[in-house]
């Protein structure tokens, strides 16, 4: 009977530490791991929404950028046709009439005798001295 009385304690001693350990695991696991895990998710879930919306301003820098330039590309399309539509109007010299052909000048002075003599009067600005 003794022998029956001890392994029947023992028995009832290793349920008992069997018991005392989950429920220690149990308590640790509530107490202690899941917390660092419900903060650690919680801090990947703000990091989450922090980078989607720094991804959004860029996509929307990205568009306006994208505007920017199309309209800058239309200007400068609108200018350069404007250029070669006023090169070609000055490239085609207009057709005079007859009548409005100049007549010779006879009164106008010769040329020769209208040009001044270069002379150095100290002047940076003369524009006789730039020739």
């Amino acid at each position: 009977m003794s022998q029956l009385l001890r392994q029947r304690t023992l028995t009832s001693v290793s349920i008992a530490l069997c018991a005392g350990g989950a429920l220690t695991a149990i308590g640790l696991y509530f107490g202690a791991l899941q917390p660092n895990v419900e903060h650690k998710v919680a801090t990947v879930e703000r990091s989450l929404l922090a980078e989607r919306a720094a991804r959004s301003q860029a996509q929307q820098g990205e568009e306006r950028s994208r505007l920017r330039a199309d309209e800058l590309n239309a200007q400068l399309s609108s200018l350069r046709q404007t250029l070669e539509e006023e090169r070609e109007r000055r490239a085609t010299p207009p057709l005079a009439p007859s009548s409005a052909r100049k007549a010779p000048a006879a009164h106008a002075p010769n040329a020769l005798s209208v040009v001044k003599p270069c002379r150095d009067d100290g002047d940076p600005l003369n524009p006789c001295l730039k020739r």
